[in-house]
């Protein structure tokens, strides 16, 4: 049997197809799985390590900010530490004002509260 240049053009048309997805989904996963540091003594890849199991690990302001975006407030007016909370204040769609209460350690949402 003999291929012609079309039928090769086809079968790695196929061959892309079918790959891609497997290519993509493992580069994603390697993406999420390591971090890039910038330093004194160079660039350097390190595995991200999962903090949440040490003592001392808390969410930034950063992060507690985009939880509380993720709940709806849009625009942020105040950032503020209380203990073990992170307390988000905003105003979301609708133009309400709303806060966000944010566990410090885990970034679980403990209330939302939506002023009218």
């Amino acid at each position: 049997m003999r291929l012609s240049l079309s039928h090769c053009t086809i079968f790695a048309c196929l061959g892309i197809f079918f790959a891609a997805p497997h290519t993509i989904s493992g580069m994603s996963n390697t993406a999420q799985a390591q971090s890039v540091q910038i330093g004194p003594g160079g660039v350097r890849i390190t595995p991200d390590r999962d903090h949440r199991h040490r003592g001392d690990w808390r969410i930034s302001e950063r992060e507690a900010v985009r939880i509380a975006r993720r709940q709806g407030i849009v625009d942020v007016n105040r950032v503020a530490r209380a203990g073990r909370e992170w307390r988000v204040s905003g105003i979301n769609r609708r133009g309400h004002s709303m806060r966000v209460i944010i566990d410090a350690r885990s970034g679980r949402v403990l209330r939302t509260v939506r002023m009218r």
